[in-house]
């Protein structure tokens, strides 16, 4: 394997570990995966290691430990989109909320189109799910922007309709409790 032939002669590179460690999960080696992430994270690796390795960890269902993984990634790179993303995933059925604000900012840090194009379906089903339509109807916007000849862009357009109108029902719920509030009704309806 070059890795294996480039780490004899560099046997510190964490770039070099964190590919072989790749290779080593791709041919289904775990175990070799994780002594190369493993390594390389002692040698000092850098954002791009901890996240490699805190997606084998999920994968093996230790998330406690990919957490720590992802923290880590972030706190030496608080704009790596791939962390973010992967922590959206990680919490959107514990605590949606910190998810969503993952999610926002994978998106706001993609470093280029085809990351959007993969984070932003996670951010709107999740925007829809805690009701935030008018950020849901920005993001499948946002989305066609990306893809305006994708097979998809007649759903997303019917899902924006969808959106627009829970918002107008909100809207005219609203209004009629104004209403009847402005008009000092003792028996307003208790909407």
């Amino acid at each position: 394997m070059l890795y294996t032939r480039y780490l004899e002669r560099g046997p510190s590179s964490t770039a070099a570990l964190n590919n072989r460690a790749l290779c080593y999960e791709a041919l289904g080696r775990t175990e070799e995966a994780l002594a190369d992430y493993q390594r390389a994270i002692a040698l000092g690796a850098d954002h791009v290691e901890h996240t490699n390795y805190a997606e084998l960890l999920c994968k093996l269902d230790r998330t406690d430990e990919a957490f720590a993984q992802l923290r880590l990634a972030l706190q030496k790179d608080h704009t790596y989109d791939h962390a973010h993303s992967i922590l959206g995933d990680l919490l959107a059925r514990e605590d949606p909320e910190t998810s969503l604000w993952h999610y926002e900012q994978a998106i706001q840090y993609a470093r280029h189109d085809e990351d959007l194009r993969t984070y932003l379906p996670d951010l709107i089903r999740l925007q829809e799910q805690l009701g935030r339509h008018a950020g849901a109807i920005r993001s499948l916007r946002q989305l066609i922007a990306l893809d305006p000849t994708s097979s998809e862009v007649q759903s997303w357009k019917q899902r924006i309709a969808a959106c627009r109108q829970v918002i107008d029902a909100e809207i005219r719920t609203r209004s009629v409790r104004e209403h009847f509030r402005s008009r000092g009704s003792c028996h307003s309806p208790s909407w």
